[in-house]
């Protein structure tokens, strides 16, 4: 939940909390779903969701979501490895970087 949302975050959180989903303050590549009503000039929480490939959605829209959707918990999807989201903010891909000392094999 990004701090910029209009509805009361503690609504929030009680909608995911009644619906036995997990709540974190912190974004990880782990997270479904960051709640935010920024889709432009990100920063804070939208922007580390968006390098990691993480879904951003309005607090209107997660709200009339969550209240007309049957949802079972379960564990995250991981991200793909390239989120054309990520892409199309950033430029770049959430591709891992290779490990230091690790060698690229090139393909001809």
């Amino acid at each position: 939940v990004a701090p910029e949302i209009t509805a009361d975050p503690d609504d929030i959180i009680r909608a995911i909390t009644t619906h036995d989903l997990s709540y974190s303050e912190k974004v990880t590549r782990q997270t479904s779903l960051v709640v935010c009503n920024k889709r432009n000039n990100l920063s804070g929480k939208a922007m580390h969701a968006a390098r990691k490939g993480v879904p951003l959605m309005t607090d209107d829209e997660f709200l009339t979501l969550i209240t007309t959707t049957q949802i079972t918990p379960g564990e995250p999807t991981p991200p793909p490895e390239t989120s054309p989201v990520l892409r199309s903010i950033t430029g770049r891909s959430t591709r891992q970087p290779r490990k230091k000392g690790s060698r690229r094999v090139s393909r001809r």
